[in-house]
């Protein structure tokens, strides 16, 4: 009997059923905080907040006036997208990667927001261990409070396409680590906050809020997700394996 088809055939089988599937995570809540307007609410609820910022001290806008420092907050909502993962995967799953997907504007003409360097830029990405602020309470004196625990950096430097003459969206897929407290607290389908800041005291960007006018312009998490192997599955084409290079060596010993 050749056994070699068959294994063949378990591999390719196990690699279908393997296969990532997508599941877009929505965002929940998001608002920037302003150091020229410390006691103001950006909450992306508002009417006409259709943008998060993130800035340092020294930048500017359109019109080249200063903006200062601006920082974001995100939090996205895993319950429901994690219970309908398990629904979908009843015999065990994992998550095989995680990205934050924003939309970047390279020309805002909105004061509130900072026009980023010719060149590009870069801005990090943090995780937060408190989820317990408010995007409609949040403010410039009040963010502090939240960034007291111990926070992760998730993306250390991420480049932005940065100031262009004609206006431009362009899609930003951020990869976010499998390991840490960060995904720890994803797998445990309860909020997840993020926190988005720049180094850089001459760089600012803008993207796209909750609030967007345009729907497929507002930020999400996209999980990629796939079934883990039953432990009977690899057992069988563990044999089937062993069986195969015990066939290749007795074909190698024949005279």
């Amino acid at each position: 009997m050749r056994v070699w088809p068959l294994v063949a055939a378990l591999l390719v089988g196990c690699a279908v059923s393997a296969s990532a599937v997508p599941y877009l995570v929505p965002i929940a809540e998001d608002t920037f905080v302003r150091e020229a307007s410390p006691n103001t609410n950006y909450a992306s609820g508002q009417p006409g907040i259709g943008a998060l910022a993130v800035s340092g001290a020294a930048s500017v806008n359109a019109a080249g006036a200063a903006v200062g420092r601006v920082d974001t907050f995100m939090k996205f909502g895993l319950a429901a997208v994690l219970a309908q993962v398990a629904l979908d995967f009843p015999g065990g799953w994992q998550i095989t990667s995680i990205s934050l997907r924003l939309e970047e504007q390279s020309n805002p003409n909105n004061p509130l927001y900072a026009l980023g360097p010719v060149g590009g830029g870069t801005f990090d990405i943090y995780w937060i261990p408190d989820d317990t602020w408010a995007e409609s309470l949040l403010t410039w004196n009040t963010a502090g409070g939240f960034l007291d625990d111990p926070m992760q950096l998730l993306v250390d430097g991420f480049p932005t396409i940065g100031r262009q003459q004609a206006n431009t969206f362009v899609d930003h897929f951020c990869p976010l680590p499998l390991s840490g407290s960060f995904f720890a607290d994803v797998l445990s389908g309860g909020p997840v906050s993020l926190y988005l800041t720049t180094q850089d005291a001459a760089e600012g960007f803008q993207f796209a809020s909750s609030n967007n006018n345009t729907p497929a312009r507002r930020p999400y998490v996209l999980l990629e997700v796939q079934a883990v192997p039953e432990p009977a599955t690899l057992a069988f084409v563990g044999l089937g394996l062993a069986a195969l290079g015990r066939r290749r060596g007795r074909g190698r010993t024949r005279p």
